[in-house]
């Protein structure tokens, strides 16, 4: 046994430090990706609502809008759209929303390139708004306006070449052929919505006027090379990108310009037409044939690691529900149903636990289930609003089904534990974590070698209308900065499981510290909980950091007299060692951080004016909601149909602010019940447990789900797979403490 027990720490010991060391690494770095299909020519879009075309401050045309333009798009395939745009006077928040896409973008007095994207495929018509909206042009002209753009182009790769300097004016010949006259030098803006630099190819037509010239293309190296006037010629030039930065392309003619035409005063060199960028691109899962095999093939390899790892059925229930939890992209339409690793995991576990509690509590529901009943209200007010709400019966559908899915995983959780232990089930939380966290730091460190950002085998299951951005997308802030998001959608989701981790995660350490032999101590649980607190930062996600500080206040708040006796039992030598390790994370890792985690906690930084402007517009638009329908509110969905925003989108940046406006104050007031109801016999049962050891992993649940219910405030993230979890075992924390006290 004492070989056995060493072979087990050892093997803990490495995944540990192959875990942190991944973590270290892949908080600095970025992602990018890539697939075989390329770009043609951008497709000119036309925008209708505006003042009309004028001159602009590049060869584009352009046009301004006041309160709001209109353009119409009908596509086959995801598309991005490119278009330069300068505000009038002062900084706005430009958004493009419709037919469940919506984009939002920072538009300030100077003129630059923008894209945004992808627009799912289909027929739409999306609204361009300003905000704030529009002012006086000037005393002598009288029109409203707000933003002025150039034409949208419609581009199948996330990739923008438009001319800029040393052009003339955008011309069209009888054909309806795009052209523009260079000087003799101009230059090529290009903007790329990729988060690490890499290669891109622009292509365009080039013919000269008059006579031969050699022209000389400038991007990281010279590269020369003779136009003839007699034929067009293709030209291709390849340049690298730089994240979040357009990149200049320099063109330089010899000989230098001539007159375009004896009734033509202008001068030029040569004609530049059908300007282009093309680049590789991450597909959204080509196959829908073996979308449901994949899935099923991993449920059933995590339900066999997990029935391996512990073998036993309620325990490996409890494991495979934590295993599948986290990994949200793992989801593809099956039949019209959204099907994930998490539902199938239910599927499964559910009524294994039904099967216990029919046989172990025949007469009487376990203490926990009854409070499970407020959720279901909350699901049945969802699909109440699906019903009576024209419109919503999609949307309000989807998420009563979402609910009760999470329901009938908590409740599995609460019969399941009861069977096994705290501890026990706790544990198993945090060793579910090990994929999703492994994940992370794969699609972090594959920058570091120029790889791809796709997580294995999610690039074959097709995802849903309106969730093409969760698998195609790496999230940066303004300043080019990658935020890290694994296997989530959204670098927030991610965000805040870390830090429900890192709640659970401390208390099994603490545990463990406190009670038993040093032989059943490993290093896994800590590296785990050092490894989420690493990755919350790279997340950048201001949400996950108010719930990081608030879940460590709270757990300190009600242990403090058992963790300062836990520290004093410490060693002289080992104290040094942690303050040491303490000292060499902090420079190591948040040092480098601290200036973009400094201004993202900055609301008026550069980085935050276009979330703070879209989360203050959702905001003031719950608010409007809620003041028009008070009672019962708009219905589920309502929000981002008033927004624009995606097709599965809707809220406001704040669940409590979601819920009132669209299921009213009768919503809200569920939702608040419930979430006293979850939380009252735990902190009792903390309270009862005031100065024991025993406190600790009691106390360390219910800081996680304080910390859940700040985060709540200022993002939509209840009703997440993960959040169920965490719940089952805040419900079961009372009792199965209490049982193992008695034991």
């Amino acid at each position: 046994m004492p070989d056995a027990d060493r072979r087990r720490k050892w093997a803990a010991a490495t995944v540990a430090a192959v875990l942190l060391a991944g973590a270290a690494a892949a908080t600095f770095a970025t992602v990018d990706g890539t697939t075989s299909r390329r770009s043609g020519a951008g497709t000119p879009v036309a925008l209708t609502g505006t003042y009309g075309a004028e001159p602009g401050p590049s060869p584009l045309r352009y046009q301004w809008i006041g309160r709001m333009a209109e353009l119409r798009i009908d596509v086959k395939q995801p598309i991005w759209l490119g278009f330069r745009a300068q505000s009038l006077r002062r900084a706005r928040a430009l958004t493009v929303s419709g037919g469940g896409f919506s984009a939002t973008v920072g538009v300030g007095t100077a003129d630059r390139a923008f894209l945004i994207g992808p627009v799912p495929h289909g027929a739409r018509t999306l609204r361009v708004t300003p905000s704030p909206g529009p002012v006086r042009a000037s005393p002598r002209d009288p029109r409203m306006l707000a933003v002025f753009v150039s034409d949208f182009s419609a581009l199948d790769v996330p990739a923008y070449v438009t001319p800029a300097n040393g052009f003339l004016g955008e011309e069209a010949d009888s054909s309806g052929r795009r052209f523009n006259w260079m000087k003799q030098r101009g230059e090529l803006e290009l903007i790329t919505d990729f988060a690490r630099p890499r290669e891109i190819g622009v292509g365009l037509n080039a013919v000269s006027i008059g006579e031969r010239r050699e022209l000389t293309i400038t991007t990281q190296s010279e590269r020369k090379l003779t136009v003839d006037p007699s034929a067009s010629a293709g030209i291709r030039i390849t340049a690298r990108s730089a994240p979040g930065t357009p990149t200049k392309i320099v063109l330089a003619a010899r000989p230098g310009p001539e007159r375009l035409g004896p009734r033509d005063a202008r001068s030029a060199t040569i004609q530049i037409s059908a300007l282009r960028a093309s680049a590789s691109l991450q597909q959204i899962g080509p196959s829908r044939d073996a979308a449901l095999l994949i899935l099923v093939g991993m449920s059933a390899l995590l339900a066999v690691i997990a029935l391996a790892a512990v073998r036993s059925l309620d325990r490996a229930g409890l494991l495979l529900l934590a295993l599948t939890a986290p990994l949200e992209v793992y989801r593809t339409p099956v039949l019209g149903v959204n099907v994930s690793l998490f539902r199938i995991a239910v599927l499964l576990v559910a009524p294994l636990a039904l099967l216990r509690l029919i046989r172990d509590h025949p007469r009487r529901l376990p203490s926990g289930l009854p409070v499970l009943a407020t959720y279901v209200a909350i699901a049945g007010a969802c699909g109440v609003s699906a019903v009576a709400v024209a419109g919503n019966s999609s949307f309000g559908g989807r998420l009563a089904a979402q609910i009760l899915i999470g329901v009938a995983a908590a409740g599995a959780i609460v019969v399941l534990g009861r069977r096994s232990s705290l501890q026990y089930a706790a544990y198993a939380y945090v060793l579910g974590a090990l994929p999703a966290l492994s994940l992370t730091v794969f699609q972090g460190l594959s920058s570091l070698h120029g790889g791809e950002p796709k997580l294995p085998l999610a690039d074959k299951l097709p995802v849903a209308a309106g969730l093409e951005v969760t698998r195609i997308d790496a999230v940066t802030l303004g300043n080019g900065v990658t935020r890290l998001k694994g296997p989530f959608g959204d670098p927030n989701h991610l965000g805040v499981y870390l830090v429900l981790l890192a709640g659970v995660g401390l208390g099994i350490v603490l545990v463990r510290r406190a009670s038993g032999p040093a032989r059943h101590r490993t290093w896994l649980p800590p590296a785990i909980v050092l490894t989420a607190m690493i990755l919350t930062l790279a997340t950048y996600s201001r949400t996950a950091l108010l719930g990081l500080v608030t879940m460590v206040v709270a757990l300190v708040a009600t242990t403090h007299q058992v963790l300062r006796g836990e520290l004093l039992r410490l060693r002289p030598a080992r104290l040094r060692v942690v303050a040491v390790i303490g000292v060499v994370l902090a420079v190591g890792l948040i040092a480098p951080l601290a200036p973009t985690l400094a201004n993202r906690l900055e609301p008026r930084a550069d980085v935050n004016q276009v979330t703070t402007a879209g989360h203050g517009e959702t905001a003031r638009a719950a608010f409007g909601a809620l003041g028009h329908r008070p009672l019962f509110g708009v219905g589920v969905g309502g929000i981002g149909d008033r927004l624009g925003q995606a097709e599965r989108t809707s809220g406001a940046h704040s669940t409590y602010l979601t819920v009132a406006a669209e299921l009213g104050l009768v919503g809200l007031l569920l939702l608040l019940l419930a979430a006293l109801r979850t939380a009252h016999p735990l902190v009792r049962h903390v309270r009862a447990l005031a100065h024991k050891p025993d406190i600790i992993l009691p106390a360390a649940l219910l800081s996680a789900f304080c910390a859940f219910l700040v985060m709540n405030i200022t993002y939509d993230v209840w009703w997440d797979d993960f959040n169920w979890v965490v719940l089952g075992l805040v419900l079961i924390a009372p009792a199965a403490a209490r049982a193992e006290q008695s034991a």
